[in-house]
């Protein structure tokens, strides 16, 4: 059994929250061994706008951190790549370059550890949960339970603000409906998924749903977040928060601990 961490980063921000959480990871007991990627995404016309920001300049970085570490990584890779897709085309990206692995975990860097045991405790939830290796499934930290409604409903509340999508005439909702309808994905009943903060997958998994879709505009790539729980359980897999709590592993610091947000 392999498991290969991916970590997502954005070089626009500054790298000191790649850093912690990659400091985190290396000196908190993952109770498993597990191999580790980071995935850089760059606006293709800044990439030389930073030194401080280049591949050299993180790679000895990274290095230091992980000489100095208690679970260090069995391998780092650290990869580049233009900024399409934010996040979840960064996490598509590095499972396909990497696919001789057996389960996935897909952070945010922004993300933060809460407790040791960070990552067997995802393994384990596997078998916990009466789920076999050839199930789809998708387990992560904090379901969206806004959007656990029947989209008929979703459409007449107000998370169905305009879409910054191609038509401003839509709401989001039938923006994202729309979007589904063209990625081939049934929309199902509801809205309701799990945040793309952290997920945790296996190989089988993501070869039956194709992996992620890959959003172009902001909207999109909200709809790539909801399509992800979408497809699984189109596969009649398993979706669902770790815990009954939110954050009880992984925290992220834009959302309070019982999955509410702080952005206003």
């Amino acid at each position: 059994m392999k498991n290969l961490v991916i970590i997502s980063n954005w070089l626009e921000r500054d790298t000191k929250s790649l850093f912690k959480l990659v400091t985190q990871l290396a000196n908190i007991n993952p109770g498993i061994e597990y191999h580790l990627c980071i995935v850089c995404n760059h606006s293709d016309n800044n990439k030389e706008k930073n030194t401080n920001k280049n591949f050299e300049y993180i790679y000895l970085e990274l290095i230091n951190i992980l000489h100095h570490s208690n679970w260090p990584p069995t391998t780092t890779n650290l990869l580049f790549r233009e900024n399409i897709g934010m996040n979840i085309g960064a996490w598509d990206f590095a499972w396909r370059r990497f696919p001789n692995f057996t389960h996935y975990m897909f952070l945010q860097d922004e993300v933060i550890v809460m407790n040791n045991n960070w990552l067997i405790s995802y393994v384990d939830s596997i078998k916990t949960n009466n789920v076999t290796e050839e199930t789809p499934f998708l387990i992560g930290e904090s379901w969206n339970y806004k959007w656990d409604h029947p989209w008929s409903l979703l459409r007449k509340s107000n998370f169905n603000s305009i879409s910054d999508g191609h038509s401003l005439t839509l709401g989001r909702v039938d923006f994202y409906l729309n979007t589904f309808k063209k990625w081939g994905v049934m929309h199902g009943d509801h809205g309701g998924h799990l945040r793309s903060l952290i997920w945790f997958t296996n190989y089988i998994t993501l070869k039956k749903i194709n992996g992620f879709n890959i959003g172009n505009t902001y909207g999109e790539c909200i709809a790539s977040e909801i399509a992800a729980t979408l497809k699984v359980k189109q596969f009649k897999g398993f979706v669902s928060q770790i815990d009954s709590n939110h954050f009880r592993i992984f925290w992220h610091p834009e959302w309070r601990r019982d999955g509410t947000s702080k952005v206003i």
